[in-house]
């Protein structure tokens, strides 16, 4: 949607127009001078006025559901201005759906900020519909004005505000899920300062939306930052999951390693975030997360010291001297957190945790069914991110992945899940790249998963090409992967404590765990044949 105009170092000529446009025929430009919205948010829409009306429009993420439900929006102007804001949904053929009048006045010294709620009477037959702003602009004395951060949102999971999309957030919710491991992997981490991508800046994702300039992600797009760290806890307590910190650790995915010299600015800014999200409100840190809107401490238990750092050359010093340092630091720091090395490669301390993820295709997750078997229950594993991704016979990383998960696949990840199930005791979770989510903290279990690579993919902008959930503008379009009905199986008949089987027979064909849920007294068998 483009709402605030945001780009790398806010930079005006890698800024953006699209997708606004004028209904009424005004030039739009952006702009940078004078007074700006905030330090973050300097580029701005500028619009011309004219005698009649004159009006910006936007068609949402490759369109705009309108459904008759309440929608609620806000936008800032700067300009001398003397009359009404109208805000409407507009469809195909100029048929308005929802329209309100926002009294009230600008000036040419500050911003102005105003809000409003649209309720469509009746629902729009698709999603050819834009967000249209106007004006009467023989009201602008100065000649223009000026917008920014233009925004519209129709009701969110359990009414959280900047929170998710109803329909994609039940479909999660389906799947009971009780860990979410973020903000990620390789967008945590970033591309490194030699290509503008930078580790994740994460004080700049928790004040004031305002207030966040985004940054260049990993993945080739730009990271508006809206959807923050403390919106990634808040959607931990709407769907009581536990929260899984993942914090960065000088190592980035093109290779570049920070030195030991100049690792304590990093191993600082560990301290200082986790402080932010655990301390009281009585602290310097927590008093500045109340201010943010946020004034009872996150659950915060798991953090886990960087992503994948046995691979893009980050092997060697994630053992020499990464993992040691971020450890001694945190556990000094923090001596009742449990500490995640994101490799197999460590074996960290007694009671601390290692992330293990696989990528494979549907007979190589079957052959990974008795991987767990010799682990230790000392140290437990994390099974980080996971995912059939390619037919057989191998992965082929050369080529495009698989564009979407398929039942033999989903199939093979069963029996690789079965598998972890039946060492629950050695298993912390389960989960699959990007924002992983985990499941089953209660019991005896602290066992059983949930998540995909990514979970979720816009159709129109598909980055990675195996994903859980599939969408678009229109809620009623969700398409739910054969993977995702596979672990919507497997979630919700849950063990809290599994039971060995004895078999005289070699695994295979058939793959199998035992157990009970002591909760309603069932005992369980899951098995794959």
């Amino acid at each position: 949607m483009n709402r605030a105009f945001q780009s790398p170092n806010q930079n005006i000529s890698a800024a953006s127009i699209a997708p606004w446009t004028s209904p009424s025929g005004a030039q739009l430009s952006l702009a940078n001078s004078g007074v700006t919205l905030s330090s973050a948010l300097k580029t701005y829409l500028h619009v011309p006025a004219s005698t009649g009306t004159v009006s910006v429009a936007n068609p949402g993420y490759w369109g705009i559901d309108v459904s008759p439900v309440t929608y609620k929006g806000e936008f800032y102007v700067r300009g001398a201005y003397s009359g009404n804001f109208v805000a409407s949904l507009v469809g195909l053929g100029n048929v308005t759906y929802a329209s309100t009048t926002i009294p009230g006045a600008s000036v040419d010294g500050s911003w102005t900020h105003f809000t409003y709620t649209l309720q469509p009477s009746a629902a729009a037959p698709n999603t050819n519909n834009s967000l249209v702003i106007s004006f009467d602009g023989s009201k602008a004395s100065g000649g223009a004005l000026n917008f920014n951060f233009i925004s519209l949102f129709p009701p969110t999971y359990k009414a959280t505000p900047n929170g998710m999309r109803i329909d994609l957030a039940e479909a999660l919710a389906a799947l009971s899920p009780s860990f979410n491991r973020f903000p990620g992997g390789n967008n945590m981490e970033g591309n490194g300062p030699l290509v503008g991508s930078p580790a994740l800046p994460w004080n700049l994702t928790v004040g004031p939306l305002i207030d966040r300039p985004g940054h260049e992600g990993a993945w080739g797009y730009f990271n508006t930052d809206g959807f923050g760290l403390n919106e990634q806890f808040q959607w931990c307590k709407d769907m009581d999951m536990l929260p899984v910190l993942a914090i960065p650790d000088g190592h980035y995915i093109d290779g570049e390693v920070v030195e030991p010299q100049d690792l304590q600015p990093w191993i600082q800014s560990a301290i200082d975030e986790v402080h932010y999200f655990v301390d009281p409100i009585t602290t310097a840190a927590g008093a500045k997360r109340a201010s943010d809107g946020y004034p009872d401490p996150w659950p915060l238990h798991y953090v886990e010291i960087g992503n994948e750092d046995n691979l893009f050359n980050g092997t060697a010093s994630y053992l020499e001297y990464r993992w040691q340092a971020f450890y001694d630091a945190l556990h000094a720091e923090f001596p009742d957190m449990k500490l995640i090395a994101s490799t197999p490669y460590v074996t960290p301390p007694s009671g601390q945790l290692n992330d293990y993820h696989v990528y494979s295709t549907p007979d190589g997750m079957v052959s990974q069914y008795n991987y767990f078997d010799q682990n230790s229950t000392d140290t437990m594993t994390m099974i980080g991110e996971y995912a059939t991704v390619d037919p057989n016979p191998e992965v082929d990383w050369s080529s495009p992945l698989y564009p979407h998960p398929f039942w033999a696949g989903s199939v093979g990840e069963a029996v690789f899940l079965i598998g972890a199930e039946r060492n629950a005791g050695k298993i912390f979770g389960a989960g699959m790249f990007w924002n992983t989510i985990l499941l089953s903290h209660h019991g005896t279990l602290t066992f059983i998963f949930i998540a995909f690579a990514p979970i979720l993919a816009n159709v129109n902008a598909e980055n990675w090409l195996n994903n859980l959930i599939y969408y678009n503008a229109n809620w009623a379009m969700d398409v739910l992967s054969t993977s995702w009905h596979v672990l919507n199986l497997i979630a919700n008949i849950r063990m809290t404590e599994t039971h060995p089987v004895v078999s005289t027979a070699p695994t295979g064909p058939l793959y199998w765990v035992a157990g009970e849920n002591t909760d309603s007294g069932s005992y369980i068998f899951k098995g794959m044949y």
